[in-house]
């Protein structure tokens, strides 16, 4: 798990820098992101669209967590401090659901906001965040 566990460094270290080069390295080409944020989408534009909604981010880990099983799944829990480009600023826990390919790179990324930052980013309007529906259907993996 040691290959799995050092991209999830890697890509979380990118994540907070704002280094969108670095995180697409930690990802395959087919690689897709469910975010609650911005859907289901591939993880190229899960990463621009991100950096273009960012002022500035930091990134505190708490605990990675994997599988014991082989299965491919390493589980990220962390401090997120974003700013958005919209003024509002969001301090939350999040857990990043990671699923690997065979080459340790990210091939599928689930990400799960606490209730409080999802209530911030429904009432992020101005930055044409989703409303409800499409942050339950986004959780549901839709």
């Amino acid at each position: 798990m040691t290959a799995m566990t050092d991209t999830v460094r890697r890509y979380l270290s990118a994540l907070a820098s704002g280094d969108l080069e670095g995180m697409a390295a930690c990802c395959t080409a087919t690689a897709v992101v469910v975010s609650p944020v911005y859907g289901t989408v591939p993880a190229r534009s899960f990463f621009e669209q991100l950096h273009a909604d960012t002022v500035s981010a930091n990134v505190e880990i708490i605990a990675i967590y994997a599988a014991d099983d082989r299965s491919g799944r390493v589980i990220a829990h962390f401090r997120y401090q974003w700013e958005r480009r919209s003024g509002i600023k969001i301090d939350t826990n999040v857990l990043d659901l990671f699923e690997f390919a065979p080459d340790a790179r990210i091939e599928r990324l689930k990400i799960v906001l606490d209730v409080h930052a999802d209530e911030e980013i429904i009432k992020d309007s101005d930055a044409g965040s989703p409303q409800p529906d499409q942050i339950i259907a986004a959780r549901n993996g839709h």
